[in-house]
């Protein structure tokens, strides 16, 4: 489903990623992804891995960084392979990074090919961060556009769906039409993907059917209710 979205990745003040993704942005899909891999990562003390591999990344801005030869010949060869990607027995586009988790090890793509043909991808959005982390992928080249810089995550009447991780606070959030809900990762390491996924199809549940008021209501039980934990905030971040 074309729930269009944005995946940020902000590191030492810096954006490091701006991932645009065209599928499957709400909540209970790519946002249960994203926080259950958060969550693994900080159990597994790779919150600091995952730092140094991104601090080597670069974000290319399409429309305004100048396209080098060697930069163009990449990203040419990457929409070849791509198409070889899109074909592959399995494709799913919630589980983008592991079809090429699955190429790279039948050596059917080289890593430098993968992470090129991952920047470009309009279908894999926040699951390049596990790409990354799995693949010990550093000099990452992120690609972004004017668009995607001036919107951000947040969203507008076209990005519904939005996706946070700022490794200075060590905070993640999800947004959706407009609410923010921010979870520390050391929350995130004490809850199991099912309590991630129930949080995330509550979380959109009441934000697609609900008034703001009942929103903010749902913030303040949902504080009490997350007792063994730090509670994730929601907060309306426009309109």
């Amino acid at each position: 489903m074309s729930t269009r979205n944005i995946t940020r990745v902000i590191l030492d003040g810096e954006i490091k990623a701006d991932q645009y993704c065209h599928y499957d942005g709400y909540p209970s899909s790519r946002g249960a992804i994203f926080l259950t891999f958060l969550s693994q990562m900080a159990r597994d003390n790779q919150t600091e891995e995952l730092k140094t591999l991104l601090r080597s990344s670069t974000l290319f801005n399409e429309d305004i960084d100048e396209l080098t030869d060697e930069l163009e010949q990449r990203f040419e060869r990457a929409e070849a392979i791509e198409r070889k990607v899109s074909i592959y027995e399995g494709m799913d586009s919630l589980h983008y990074s592991r079809i090429l988790d699955e190429m790279l090890a039948a050596g059917r793509i080289t890593l430098d090919d993968a992470k090129i043909v991952a920047a470009r991808s309009s279908t894999i959005g926040n699951e390049i961060l596990p790409f990354i982390l799995h693949n010990k992928v550093d000099d990452m080249i992120f690609c972004t556009d004017n668009y995607c810089r001036e919107v951000g995550p947040e969203g507008d009447w076209q990005i519904e769906g939005g996706y946070t991780l700022d490794l200075d606070t060590n905070q993640a959030a999800v947004n959706y039409h407009g609410y923010r809900y921010t979870f520390d990762l050391s929350t995130l390491a004490q809850m199991t993907e099912e309590e991630i996924q129930n949080e995330m199809n509550n979380f959109e549940e009441i934000v697609n059917t609900e008034s703001e008021l009942r929103i903010i209501k749902w913030l303040e039980g949902r504080k009490a209710a997350l007792s063994h934990q730090e509670p994730p905030l929601l907060e309306q971040t426009f309109g």
